[in-house]
Protein backbone atom coordinates (compact mmCIF):
# COMPACT_ATOMS: atom_id res chain seq x y z
CA UNK A 1 0.00 0.00 0.00
CA UNK A 2 1.14 3.67 -0.89
CA UNK A 3 1.91 6.49 1.65
CA UNK A 4 -0.99 8.14 0.17
CA UNK A 5 -3.50 5.87 0.50
CA UNK A 6 -3.06 5.33 4.08
CA UNK A 7 -5.20 7.32 6.46
CA UNK A 8 -3.29 9.71 8.79
CA UNK A 9 -4.89 10.29 12.44
CA UNK A 10 -3.80 12.97 15.05
CA UNK A 11 -1.30 11.28 17.16
CA UNK A 12 -2.38 11.28 20.70
CA UNK A 13 0.84 12.16 21.89
CA UNK A 14 4.12 13.37 19.92
CA UNK A 15 7.73 12.11 21.06
CA UNK A 16 10.19 15.30 21.19
CA UNK A 17 12.94 14.10 23.26
CA UNK A 18 14.05 10.44 21.84
CA UNK A 19 15.26 9.13 17.92
CA UNK A 20 13.22 6.06 17.59
CA UNK A 21 14.62 3.24 15.19
CA UNK A 22 11.66 0.08 14.46
CA UNK A 23 14.43 -2.97 13.38
CA UNK A 24 13.18 -5.65 11.50
CA UNK A 25 14.10 -9.34 11.57
CA UNK A 26 13.12 -10.83 7.91
CA UNK A 27 9.47 -9.59 7.53
CA UNK A 28 8.81 -9.35 11.11
CA UNK A 29 9.26 -6.34 13.98
CA UNK A 30 11.85 -7.30 16.37
CA UNK A 31 13.15 -4.54 17.99
CA UNK A 32 12.35 -0.95 18.50
CA UNK A 33 15.38 1.08 19.60
CA UNK A 34 15.27 4.74 21.32
CA UNK A 35 17.64 6.96 22.15
CA UNK A 36 17.28 9.71 24.46
CA UNK A 37 18.17 12.74 22.51
CA UNK A 38 18.46 14.80 26.11
CA UNK A 39 21.91 12.90 26.36
CA UNK A 40 25.38 14.08 25.99
CA UNK A 41 27.32 11.79 23.93
CA UNK A 42 30.11 11.30 27.17
CA UNK A 43 27.27 12.66 29.77
CA UNK A 44 26.95 10.32 32.60
CA UNK A 45 23.13 10.09 33.46
CA UNK A 46 21.13 9.72 36.84
CA UNK A 47 20.95 6.10 37.71
CA UNK A 48 17.58 4.70 36.34
CA UNK A 49 17.85 6.84 32.58
CA UNK A 50 19.57 5.24 29.87
CA UNK A 51 20.86 7.43 26.66
CA UNK A 52 19.04 4.15 24.59
CA UNK A 53 16.22 2.08 24.89
CA UNK A 54 15.16 -1.65 23.70
CA UNK A 55 11.72 -2.78 23.35
CA UNK A 56 11.28 -5.57 24.11
CA UNK A 57 13.89 -5.53 26.85
CA UNK A 58 16.39 -8.38 25.85
CA UNK A 59 15.64 -8.37 22.53
CA UNK A 60 18.73 -9.66 20.32
CA UNK A 61 21.51 -7.65 18.57
CA UNK A 62 20.26 -7.65 14.71
CA UNK A 63 22.79 -6.09 11.37
CA UNK A 64 21.12 -3.40 10.82
CA UNK A 65 20.86 -2.73 6.72
CA UNK A 66 21.47 -6.67 6.21
CA UNK A 67 18.82 -6.47 3.44
CA UNK A 68 21.81 -4.32 1.50
CA UNK A 69 23.94 -7.54 1.31
CA UNK A 70 21.66 -9.42 -0.90
CA UNK A 71 21.92 -7.37 -3.54
CA UNK A 72 25.51 -5.82 -3.19
CA UNK A 73 27.95 -5.79 -6.08
CA UNK A 74 31.65 -5.84 -5.01
CA UNK A 75 33.85 -7.69 -2.59
CA UNK A 76 34.18 -5.02 -0.01
CA UNK A 77 31.77 -4.81 2.93
CA UNK A 78 32.04 -2.28 5.60
CA UNK A 79 30.48 -2.34 9.01
CA UNK A 80 29.86 0.45 11.73
CA UNK A 81 29.73 0.30 15.33
CA UNK A 82 25.63 1.83 15.36
CA UNK A 83 22.86 2.62 13.07
CA UNK A 84 23.42 6.05 12.71
CA UNK A 85 26.86 5.55 11.62
CA UNK A 86 25.84 3.07 8.60
CA UNK A 87 23.83 5.33 7.37
CA UNK A 88 26.20 8.23 7.17
CA UNK A 89 29.04 5.84 5.89
CA UNK A 90 26.75 4.94 3.25
CA UNK A 91 25.89 8.63 2.02
CA UNK A 92 29.53 8.62 2.04
CA UNK A 93 29.71 5.77 -0.50
CA UNK A 94 30.86 3.03 1.46
CA UNK A 95 28.54 0.75 0.45
CA UNK A 96 26.95 -1.52 1.74
CA UNK A 97 27.12 -0.48 5.23
CA UNK A 98 26.02 -2.75 7.73
CA UNK A 99 26.27 -2.32 11.89
CA UNK A 100 25.37 -3.72 15.31
CA UNK A 101 22.28 -2.59 17.14
CA UNK A 102 24.21 -2.36 19.86
CA UNK A 103 27.06 -1.47 19.42
CA UNK A 104 30.79 -2.33 19.01
CA UNK A 105 30.57 -5.29 22.20
CA UNK A 106 27.57 -6.98 19.85
CA UNK A 107 29.32 -8.71 17.28
CA UNK A 108 27.20 -11.85 16.78
CA UNK A 109 28.96 -15.03 15.40
CA UNK A 110 25.62 -15.98 13.42
CA UNK A 111 26.61 -12.67 11.46
CA UNK A 112 29.85 -14.50 9.80
CA UNK A 113 27.41 -15.91 7.28
CA UNK A 114 25.95 -12.84 6.33
CA UNK A 115 29.53 -11.91 5.52
CA UNK A 116 31.03 -14.96 4.28
CA UNK A 117 31.42 -13.96 0.37
CA UNK A 118 33.27 -10.89 0.73
CA UNK A 119 36.82 -11.06 0.43
CA UNK A 120 37.47 -7.32 2.67
CA UNK A 121 35.71 -6.48 5.57
CA UNK A 122 36.58 -2.96 6.55
CA UNK A 123 35.50 -1.83 10.17
CA UNK A 124 34.56 1.71 10.43
CA UNK A 125 34.41 1.20 14.37
CA UNK A 126 34.75 4.61 16.51
CA UNK A 127 38.29 5.45 17.43
CA UNK A 128 38.35 4.77 20.65
CA UNK A 129 39.03 1.94 23.11
CA UNK A 130 35.78 0.12 22.87
CA UNK A 131 35.90 0.52 19.20
CA UNK A 132 39.38 -1.11 19.11
CA UNK A 133 38.22 -4.33 21.26
CA UNK A 134 35.50 -4.68 18.86
CA UNK A 135 36.88 -4.69 15.96
CA UNK A 136 39.60 -6.81 17.18
CA UNK A 137 37.03 -9.54 18.49
CA UNK A 138 34.74 -9.13 15.28
CA UNK A 139 38.28 -9.92 12.88
CA UNK A 140 38.62 -13.18 14.92
CA UNK A 141 35.18 -14.35 14.12
CA UNK A 142 35.59 -13.20 10.68
CA UNK A 143 39.11 -14.55 9.79
CA UNK A 144 41.54 -11.64 10.55
CA UNK A 145 43.09 -11.93 6.95
CA UNK A 146 40.53 -9.86 5.29
CA UNK A 147 39.55 -7.52 7.87
CA UNK A 148 40.44 -3.89 8.06
CA UNK A 149 40.04 -1.04 10.67
CA UNK A 150 39.69 2.56 9.05
CA UNK A 151 41.75 5.18 11.03
CA UNK A 152 39.21 7.58 11.56
CA UNK A 153 39.30 10.90 13.25
CA UNK A 154 35.69 10.47 14.47
CA UNK A 155 32.66 8.44 14.23
CA UNK A 156 31.53 8.29 10.86
CA UNK A 157 28.04 10.26 11.67
CA UNK A 158 30.32 13.17 13.07
CA UNK A 159 32.64 12.90 9.88
CA UNK A 160 29.09 12.96 7.88
CA UNK A 161 28.28 16.35 10.02
CA UNK A 162 31.55 18.08 9.88
CA UNK A 163 32.41 16.99 6.08
CA UNK A 164 29.61 17.07 4.45
CA UNK A 165 28.30 14.52 1.77
CA UNK A 166 31.06 14.83 -0.75
CA UNK A 167 33.45 15.13 1.83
Amino acid sequence: MSCSKLKMSQPTHIITDKRIFCLHGGKSFVLLKKRNLKAKPDEKLPKGEHKWEREPAGAPSLLFNADALKTAQGSTVYVAEAELDAMAAEQLGFEPCVASSTGAGAFDKLWRRDLERFDRIVFLYDPDDAGDEGAINAAQVLGSYRCWRAAMETDVSKYLIKHGPNA
